[in-house]
Order: C-alpha cells, then structure tokens, then sequence
C-alpha cells in the first residue's frame, strides 16, 4: 500500500503534468483565432489591432475549380472568369460532390477568395504542410511555391511544405488565388490552414514553434539517454530498454515532423522517403509500445496476440518500404484498422490493470492513455477527420514525465534494496570471516595440543625405553650367554627410540607450510634448528625439548641463543613471535 507522502507525490506530479504542456503552449503561441467572414461581402476579413500581433488562421469557405490550374490573369474579366464551385478550406478534396461528380484523391485544382484589410502594412502568409505542390498569387503576385503543380502525374511533383509569403496589400479587397495538384498520395488538398499576419507577427509564431520543437526534441533527446543510462546499470529490466527505444523512434518522427527550418531543404529532396518515414515509425511507436507494456504487465497481455501483432506490424512495414508512395497511403488508410483495435485491446488492458488491488504503477497506466489518446488524435489528423499539428510529440511529453516518475521510482527502490543487501552480505561476510578464523584457530589449538599430548608422552616413553635399553644393555654384556634371544629384543627397542623423529610428519601435517616459510625467510636454518623451531611453535619448556633431544635443558637454552643469533633476534621472545607470525 503506498503511505499517504507517496499519494501526495502523485497527485502534485499528476497535476504538474496535465497543467505544463498547455501552459507551456500557451505562453509561446497565445490565442490563435480564425479570420471572421466577411458579411458585407465575399471573402475574409483582416483586421489587426494597433501593435499589428494578431495571428489569424485561414479557415473557411473558398471558391474553388476543380482540374483546373488557374493563374490571376484568369480572372481579369467577369465574362471570362471560369465557373467555380466553393469547398471548405483546408480540407481534403476527396469524396466531395461537385457538379454531380464525386472527386478522387488524384487531380489538381485552384483555389480563390478575398481579403479584406482594413490597415497597410507588410503582411505575411505561413504555409506549412506535410506533402503538397503549389502556387500562390496575392494581387496577381507570386508570393509563395513549393514543388510544382502540373496536370499530370508526370508534370507534378511535390514536397514538404514549410513557407513563409510575404505580400503589401491594399486597402480594402485583395485577390487570393492558389493552385495545387496531387497524384502521389491518396489525398488531395490541404492538411493544415494557413496563417495570416503582419511579418513580424508571423516571422515571431514561426521562431517560437521552431523553439518549442527543439524544446520537445531536447527533451526528447535528454528522456532517452536518461532511460538508456538506467538500462545499461539494470540489463535485465527489459522495460527500461524498451522505453527507451520508444523514445528514440519518437524522437525520429519528432524530428521529421517538426518547424525546424533547419531541416528543410534535406526534407524536401527526399520527400517520398520522409514520408514513408513517419509511416514507418508510427508502426514501431505502436509494437514497441506492447512490448512495454508486457515488461510492465506481464500477465494482462497475451502473447499470442502480441506474436501476432509483431508479424503483422513487419508485414505492414516490408509493404511501405517497397510499394509506391499512393499505395502506401492508401493501404495505410485502411491498415489503421490494426491500429484503432491495437489501440482498443491496449485500452482495455489498461482499465483492467487499474482495478487490480495489486497494481504499482498507476502512473505508467495514465501516462499511456495520454499517449494513445495523443496516437489516436494523430491518425484523425492523418486522416483529415479533424485538422490540426501532430500532436503524438505532446502526448509523449505526458508519457516521459509520468513513467520518468514511475522508472524513477522503481530504479532508486532497486537501488536502495541492493544497496541493503550488499551492506548485508558485508555484514556477514565480515561475521563469517571471524568465525572462519575462530573456528581454524580452534582448530589449530587442538591439533597442536593433541601433538603436545603425544609428544609428551612419546617423550616420556622414549625416556623410559633409553633407561630400560641402556640397563637390558649393561646386563647383556655381563650375562652374555644367558639367552639367545636377548639381542632381538634390544634390537626392537633400538628400532622404536629411532622412531622419535615420526612425529614431526605430524606437525607437517597441520603446519604444511611452517618449515617452508621458515626456511624462506632464514635459509641459514639447519634441519636441527628447525626442529628446536617446531617445539618452541608446539610452547615446549627447554626440560620437555630436553627430554625431547636427549640432552640437558642448558644445551637447550644455548642452542636458542645461537638461533637467536643466527637470525638476527635479540631474544627468545622475539624468536617466539616470529614462529607464531608464521602462517600457514
């Protein structure tokens, strides 16, 4: 259950969240309105407050000519001006009824209105579109062209569309004329109105998308080496990986996408793979995102419907890169079928995923719904339903910022969690090793108490069989002929008081490496001196070597005093630390 610091936390990030975007477009764009009809007559009319700041968007009802190109001078003489029919601007051209004929996506058209300005002064035309070809006349001048329009496949070619036309019109009424042609993409028309507004006014709103666009792109960029860096210290959170990469497919298609000018001119050179671009990576922000979205809900969705989603989405991708760009949009139309039940499925999981009692990551949940919402109202715009930016970019935004939190969040509880466990196993690992060497000098303790046992007893037995070998000996020489057998029995004694020097295999057993060691250190050492080494190691008193060597204690004293000597020492006890500093 998380306490109530943490449902604070959310809630203020939630809030944040939802209230930074629009303020932050807001503040860089202001109140963009529509040109109002003009009631009085034909056309729109332009009229601008004292400081010259007000933007407004073309948006309305226009004369318009359906295959056919026309240029002002069409339109010098009532009697000769071409019949029309009127269309709302910007809108797609396709399935209209004009002149009882249901018009295709293919074909080329004019369009024509009025303007009326009630002030004079340099005013501009923001045109900006995705894939078009045309021309534009204001006063019989060309102010404006991109591609070139043509009435043929073959005449016409188009590109991307970011311009800016600037005109000086007069007072009162001022002919608008604008040619266009689609033959490439499925439809035919606009995407987006035009801005109208003094030059200032629109050079200004132009550089402030264009900043807003970097803006979004930095933070983009940043949102991705953030999650990259969090997966290269976690590698096996699969989420983080996956995050990111969406965010790096998004931030392609931000980049084609955008105002930035600086773009522009690569863009239109390959405007055919630009397009099949943004095609190509709304695909892969759809079926990365279900791979997100099972790393993070691993039981909610199936994996026969993602396996099968994977196989379709790479079909749909090997069919946009090698069909020709009408076949792409067009199949693409109907394609987004997959999308809209990808998106519905998607949705559905969601609303489970929050009436789960056990559910940590309510914020992941929002942020994706924002996101598929911000999907959603992209493919209305690409499908002309509604008319509009892209708006995929934003719903990111919300996306980054509330699973940012969420990633956050989960990696500093992972990192506190494994920060405890290896404090933990420090801890123990510390307490194993005292343990480890308790237990080996207990060990030790006994097996070099179990030597002085033995060797004190062995000690006392090879006395005991000297005195009794020496008597057996003295009594032989003087009953010589008493027994046969008498020299066998000495010769049995004789065997085991040579055997005294077994018992330093004993020591090598417990001590390996002590002699070694000691002869590295001090390779003037003689095998008697080593052996004197061994007792004093085993805490033997000069009485008990003696009885050990067979020789008296003062021998005993005399020989550590040449050792001492030998080796450098200035005393026994010095002598006795060195042995016991000798590992093995």
């Amino acid at each position: 259950m998380y306490d109530v610091k943490t449902k604070l936390t959310k809630a203020f990030t939630i809030v944040i969240g939802f209230a930074i975007v629009p303020m932050m477009v807001i503040a860089f764009f202001g109140t963009i309105q529509t040109i109002p009809k003009n009631e009085t007559g034909k056309g729109f009319l332009v009229t601008h407050n004292k400081e010259g700041k007000l933007i407004l968007q073309l948006k309305g009802e226009m004369e318009f000519y359906w295959n056919q190109l026309l240029s002002p001078s069409d339109f010098q003489g009532n009697d000769s001006n071409p019949k029309s029919s009127t269309i709302i601007f910007p809108d797609t051209w396709n399935g209209k009824i004009i002149d009882d004929q249901k018009l295709p996506g293919k074909g080329y058209a004019t369009y024509r209105t009025t303007l009326q300005f009630d002030t004079l002064m340099p005013m501009a035309i923001r045109i900006f579109d995705y894939f078009n070809a045309y021309k534009l006349w204001v006063n019989g001048e060309l102010i404006s062209e991109a591609g070139k329009p043509g009435k043929t496949e073959a005449e016409t070619s188009a590109e991307r569309i970011n311009k800016i036309g600037i005109f000086m019109p007069i007072k009162g009424e001022n002919e608008l004329v604008m040619q266009t042609a689609n033959f490439q993409e499925k439809f035919g028309g606009f995407r987006q109105s035009f801005l109208i507004g003094t030059v200032n006014a629109i050079k200004h709103v132009d550089l402030k998308r264009q900043v807003i666009d970097a803006f979004v792109l930095g933070l983009i960029l940043l949102a991705f080496l953030y999650n990259i860096g969090i997966y290269v210290f976690n590698t096996k959170r699969k989420s983080y990986f996956y995050f990111a990469l969406l965010i790096l497919i998004i931030f392609i298609r931000q980049l084609l996408l955008s105002n930035i000018s600086l773009f522009d001119l690569l863009l239109q050179h390959y405007s055919i793979i630009y397009l099949k671009a943004t095609y190509i990576t709304a695909w892969l922000t759809l079926m990365i995102l279900f791979l997100f979205f099972k790393t993070i809900y691993p039981t909610l969705i199936s994996q026969k419907i993602l396996n099968f989603l994977q196989i379709w989405v790479g079909m749909v991708l090997v069919f946009t890169i090698v069909s020709p760009l009408y076949y792409v949009s067009t199949g693409t139309h109907l394609l987004q079928i997959t999308l809209f039940l990808a998106l519905v499925y998607l949705i559905f999981l969601l609303v489970k995923s929050f009436l789960k009692a056990e559910n940590q990551y309510p914020l992941t949940g929002l942020g994706m719904l924002l996101f598929i919402f911000s999907i959603t109202v992209e493919a209305l715009i690409f499908n002309r339903i509604i008319y509009s930016s892209y708006t995929l970019q934003y719903g990111l935004i919300y996306f980054i910022l509330f699973e940012s939190f969420v990633l956050g969040i989960d990696y500093s509880v992972t990192y506190k969690r494994n920060l405890t466990l290896v404090e933990t196993l420090n801890v123990q690992n510390k307490n194993l090793q005292k343990i480890v060497k308790q237990r080996t000098k207990e060990a030790l303790d006994a097996k070099e108490r179990e030597i002085l046992a033995t060797t004190l007893l062995k000690s006392k037995t090879y006395k005991f069989l000297q005195q009794l070998y020496n008597k057996l000996s003295n009594y032989k020489i003087d009953h010589r002929d008493e027994h046969k057998d008498f020299n066998q029995i000495l010769n049995a004694i004789r065997i085991e008081i040579n055997q005294k020097d077994n018992q330093m295999l004993h020591f090598k057993k417990v001590h390996p490496n002590f002699f070694k060691g000691l002869q590295i250190m001090h390779p003037s050492l003689s095998q008697n001196d080593l052996k004197l080494c061994a007792y004093i190691k085993l805490n033997l008193n000069n009485n008990e070597i003696a009885d050990f060597l067979h020789v008296q204690p003062e021998s005993v004293r005399k020989a550590k005093q040449r050792m001492c000597k030998k080796i450098g020492l200035k005393n026994e006890k010095e002598l006795i630390v060195l042995l016991n500093n000798i590992m093995n």
